[in-house]
């Protein structure tokens, strides 16, 4: 006599069904690949490639006459050169800085591609509205001409004015951040350079590399489409009284093939 098979019931026949799908599938890790580090004489191979020249200002508090490069003030304007004025709430802006190409260094930003022309950054003060290029703020270069220190009325508002009246320069190697190639092994802390403050961010400075204070943004010039490069970096109350947010930093860039071409921005923490 044969041994009888058990019965089976609907519900046990579902489970069996079921059991394989509600199995715990085990994870599928990523392949795990070893970090490559970038061989240090490449690195420096590229960083000494790379180093740029900077000048940081040697400024006197006020408006000297017959000094053109100056933080704040009343700008120096043509007759057919109006003062910008802020598209959101209509007042002037004050002037943040104003540069003389022709009285640059030799080597610096600008100087070797137009030779001659007046740099002038502008920002609204009164409305509140974001500080940028769509409106709030005016970054130009105007072609050489006869110009006076415009006339201030009453209701004018300016920034005190700080003027250049020498550079002293240094040689700066590219930050890290700049790198884009392999992982960088862990960098021993660098002593402080003179460009920088105590907090290890940029101060102000003509040229050289700027100091990123959350990722580096380099704007594309809207004629040939290649990233710009550092004109001139200013830091919050410093040269100019100032403070782009919390304790920021101010970045004028241009393109070396379209010097007119110029572009504004900041960063804070």
């Amino acid at each position: 006599m044969g041994c009888a098979r058990p019965k089976t019931t609907k519900p046990m026949r579902l489970w069996a069904w079921l059991m394989p799908w509600l199995r715990p599938v085990a994870p599928v890790r990523p392949a795990v690949h070893p970090t490559t580090f970038v061989d240090s004489a490449v690195y420096e191979k590229w960083r000494n490639a790379n180093r740029r020249p900077l000048w940081l200002p040697q400024t006197q508090e006020g408006q000297v006459p017959n000094q053109l490069n100056r933080f704040g003030g009343a700008p120096d304007l043509a007759p057919d050169e109006a003062w910008p004025r802020c598209r959101y709430c209509g007042a002037m802006m004050p002037l943040f800085l104003q540069l003389d190409v022709a009285s640059l260094p030799v080597e610096a930003p600008m100087r070797g591609e137009v030779g001659q022309g007046l740099v002038q950054l502008f920002g609204c003060t009164d409305c509140g509205a974001p500080l940028s290029e769509d409106g709030s703020a005016v970054a130009r270069l105007l072609p050489s001409a006869v110009r006076q220190t415009a006339l201030l009325s009453h209701d004018t508002k300016v920034l005190p004015p700080r003027s250049i009246m020498r550079w002293r320069r240094y040689e700066q190697l590219p930050p890290a951040d700049e790198w884009e190639g392999d992982e960088l092994p862990d960098e021993e802390e660098e002593p402080q350079m003179p460009w920088e403050d105590s907090h290890g961010f940029g101060r102000d400075k003509l040229g050289g590399w700027p100091a990123w204070v959350q990722y580096a943004e380099y704007p594309l010039c809207p004629r040939c489409q290649q990233p710009q490069r550092l004109l001139f970096q200013i830091a919050s109350q410093e040269g100019l009284d100032f403070m782009f947010c919390d304790v920021g930093t101010a970045y004028l860039l241009y393109c070396s093939q379209h010097p007119d071409q110029l572009s504004f921005s900041w960063q804070s923490t």
